[in-house]
């Protein structure tokens, strides 16, 4: 979630005063952009993305967020940090205002190598990222697969080859036959990694979507990330994305 919406979905703290704003601005870069310490400069970055009059001075205020018993925040060497009991209080006051849709994390592939490319690939990674990281196994594992499915159909479609992939009535053949026929087609010249991991991602996906006694693992779905991106880098030189 970005700052701009969680003010929409905040609209009292217009009227607040800047020490609450300012407690509020620290607890979203604890939150929201994982920042383990803030300072005067990160807190008056967020009054400029909001549009927001500031205060002529921050420092004074976080020297009373510290100074105030009990104490709102802790200086160290790095910077200020609220107290636990004021990250609590925030989350539990403002921590599920908008559910972000913009997984924290990019631990199956890093958004950077789609972006834009397709708005559907874009929003397929995204949404592998986001199952993995709230360790939605299945989900993400089908993810994978929808994603490589896709940028096979993509590389076909490039080249204006999309018939040697579709079975006699037009529609695309099945994951199995387009991985199948991608692998022996000599013009695409792929990396011996991804010929490898091909079948891999099929199968963890099947296994996710269609077998109901199976339940993906973390450890399941690691074992086809490490050559997932060079996969991904394949297929999307190959189908002019990248």
């Amino acid at each position: 979630m970005n700052l701009d919406q969680l003010a929409n979905a905040t609209p009292e703290l217009i009227e607040w005063n800047h020490a609450e704003k300012i407690t509020f601005f620290a607890w979203f870069l604890h939150s929201h952009r994982s920042q383990e310490r803030f300072s005067a400069t990160d807190i008056r970055s967020c009054y400029q993305e909001l549009h927001l009059e500031q205060p002529s001075r921050i420092g004074p205020f976080l020297a009373s967020m510290e100074s105030r018993k009990p104490k709102a925040a802790i200086r160290d060497i790095r910077g200020y940090y609220l107290t636990a009991p004021v990250r609590n209080e925030y989350q539990r006051k403002f921590g599920s205002t908008v559910v972000d849709s913009t997984p924290k994390s990019e631990r199956v592939l890093p958004q950077s190598v789609v972006t834009n490319t397709r708005s559907y690939i874009e929003s397929v990674v995204q949404q592998a990222n986001g199952s993995y990281e709230h360790h939605w196994f299945d989900a993400c594992s089908v993810m994978i697969r929808k994603f490589v499915e896709i940028l096979i159909i993509e590389v076909y479609e490039t080249h204006t080859r999309a018939a040697d992939i579709k079975d006699k009535n037009g529609d695309f053949l099945m994951l199995r036959d387009l991985i199948t026929i991608t692998m022996a087609d000599s013009a695409w010249n792929l990396s011996r990694e991804t010929k490898r991991v091909l079948p891999e991602v099929k199968s963890l996906g099947d296994r996710s979507a269609h077998n109901r006694r199976y339940i993906a693992k973390q450890a399941d779905v690691d074992k086809v990330i490490p050559s997932l991106r060079v996969l991904a880098d394949d297929l999307l030189h190959l189908a002019n994305l990248k």
